[in-house]
């Protein structure tokens, strides 16, 4: 049921949301997950990305530690004056295994996976917060709009 909502969310969000000219930096980013069984090792993120006409491109250390590359597509639709619900969706490398709620065996070399989430912002100001939810993680990521 929550990958259905969530899916539908996305679709909602790209389907009704403008191209923006508007260029931000995101800078860190800290998660909290609720999955007893992943064998999370990182919850600081080390965030470093660029967003330009709704595109984002960047690096995180992933929840397993591991170096992650990404690039992907960003809707916005705004629910009051400074609120915006938030999407993205595209592709990242560094995951060893895609769509599971482990990282796969030790050994085993970098997968392209999907990548997305689903996500609430405050943007009065020049500094952003953001909080995205994933599948089984909620991540805190500050941005600044330029």
């Amino acid at each position: 049921m929550f990958k259905r909502v969530f899916v539908a969310v996305l679709l909602a969000l790209f389907a009704t949301s403008v191209q923006s000219e508007e260029r931000r930096l995101a800078l860190g980013g800290w998660s909290s997950h609720w999955c007893e069984s992943c064998m999370i090792t990182n919850k600081d993120h080390k965030i470093v990305a660029a967003e330009y006409k709704s595109w984002t491109a960047g690096y995180y250390e992933n929840s397993y530690g591991r170096d992650t590359f990404f690039v992907a597509r960003v809707g916005r639709i705004a629910v009051s004056e400074n609120v915006n619900l938030v999407g993205s969706v595209g592709l990242s490398r560094g995951y060893r295994g895609c769509l599971s709620i482990d990282d796969g065996a030790p050994g085993k070399d970098a997968s392209v996976c999907l990548q997305a989430y689903a996500g609430i912002e405050y943007d009065k100001y020049r500094f952003v917060p953001t909080l995205k939810f994933i599948p089984f993680a909620v991540i805190f990521s500050p941005e600044i709009k330029f």
